[in-house]
């Protein structure tokens, strides 16, 4: 199974998890995405509401 990176496009704020770079934003056709990967792995978004890590 292929891992899920994350990119984010800062021209419309879309993120988008996919297993290979994006040539471009599906929403508003920016070519610069930016890997957002690792800044996501601590973020308390990934934990489901009322647990602690």
């Amino acid at each position: 199974m292929l891992g899920l990176r994350f990119f984010a496009c800062r021209r419309c704020d879309t993120v988008v998890s996919v297993p290979d770079v994006p040539s471009r934003c599906e929403t508003c056709e920016a070519t610069s995405l930016e890997e957002i990967t690792q800044e996501l792995g601590d973020y308390a978004y990934f934990v489901a509401a009322g647990r602690s890590r």
